[in-house]
């Protein structure tokens, strides 16, 4: 059974299964990354004090760090750039902007408006999608229902991070692993038979106060009250302690959503050609591998050279993939990440 949605000059059609879902039109056309030029290596977070063994326990040898100066705008209208010219366009064709920002410029304020201005892209409509690492996930199937009724051509998706200003030096696991980073996408409709063919998003507001951004170390006291501390970046160690409800969700939900969407459609690990995750340090980058059943070696990482990119990581591990050509077209690639909040969320897709 096939619904047909007329979308501009172009006819789309949207397979129907057994299980009611629907196939969503949807192609990278091109992507870009942008990475600050200043590093920090293993022999640097040592002369800073980080335990050895605790390097080696999350598997973070190396990060980025932006200048001082530089926002995560800088590194959006970077990426951003390198994304419209692998796409072959101009910042004039672009219809509509998304962006994943942790830290924005301004509160409330997106910086995808400020990236439209400063690139050029004068027709661009822009928002924002706040999901903290998971955002991916829901900006590309929103851009892909978008595309599917017509109502964009062009679509860019934009995702930064820059953690090193908020890290706290005083908490390993909150500090070094750390990196500074942008990704962009050029997002358009695919041919009929490429596109997302499934996606599972889920949401536990349990864990809310479990990860975040909070001013000072008090994780509580709302970051809008007056405060003398910085904004920090918090993790709740306690959880990962011993075995705790945050502990098993922290391990066990992406691969869970992985499966949802693999399930709805109607597909096996061993399907899978390459998944891309949100992979930032060595121990959940491994459960959630092994929890997903997919051979380790269709996973792209890039974690112990640029560290936890916060919703870059995902794109950059994405990135990797294709430059290392673990992605062909026609090939059934994964898409699944964990940010905090808590939300997870995995798209299935076949690549064009």
């Amino acid at each position: 059974m096939g619904v047909f949605v007329d979308n501009i000059s172009k006819l789309y059609y949207i397979e129907v299964g057994e299980k009611g879902l629907c196939m969503l039109p949807l192609k990278v056309a091109g992507i870009g990354v942008y990475f600050p030029e200043q590093r920090e290596t293993m022999e640097d977070f040592i002369r800073r004090g980080i335990p050895e063994e605790v390097i080696e326990k999350l598997g973070v040898y190396e990060r980025r760090v932006v200048a001082k100066g530089q926002t995560a705008a800088d590194l959006e209208l970077e990426a951003a750039k390198i994304a419209l010219y692998n796409a072959g366009l101009r910042p004039s064709d672009i219809d509509l902007i998304l962006g994943i920002t942790v830290l924005p410029e301004r509160i409330g304020m997106a910086n995808t408006n400020l990236l439209q201005y400063r690139i050029g892209a004068s027709k661009a409509a822009a928002f924002d999608i706040v999901q903290a690492c998971c955002a991916v996930v829901p900006a590309m199937i929103s851009a892909a229902s978008l595309l599917a009724v017509g109502q964009y051509r062009y679509i860019l998706l934009t995702a930064s991070c820059h953690w090193s200003v908020i890290a706290d030096t005083s908490d390993p696991a909150a500090d070094f692993p750390l990196g500074d980073g942008a990704a962009a996408l050029v997002l358009v409709a695919s041919r009929p038979e490429y596109g997302i063919i499934s996606f599972d998003m889920r949401t536990d507001g349990r864990f809310y106060h479990n990860c975040g951004i909070a001013a000072g170390r008090d994780h509580k006291k709302p970051y809008y009250e007056e405060h003398a501390e910085k904004l920090l970046f918090f993790l709740d160690k306690n959880g990962f302690g011993g075995t705790s409800d945050f502990r098993d969700y922290a391990l066990n939900s992406l691969p869970a959503t992985f499966k949802a969407a693999l399930d709805k459609a109607n597909l096996k690990p061993s399907d899978i050609d390459c998944a891309a995750i949100h992979g930032n340090v060595k121990p959940l980058a491994e459960a959630w591998m092994q929890g997903m059943g997919v051979p380790a070696e269709r996973f792209p990482l890039t974690y112990k050279r640029f560290g936890n990119m916060s919703a870059v990581t995902m794109l950059a591990n994405l990135h990797e993939g294709l430059s290392n050509e673990m992605i062909k077209p026609g090939n059934i690639v994964a898409l699944a990440t964990q940010g905090a909040g808590f939300s997870t969320g995995a798209i299935i897709m076949k690549w064009e």
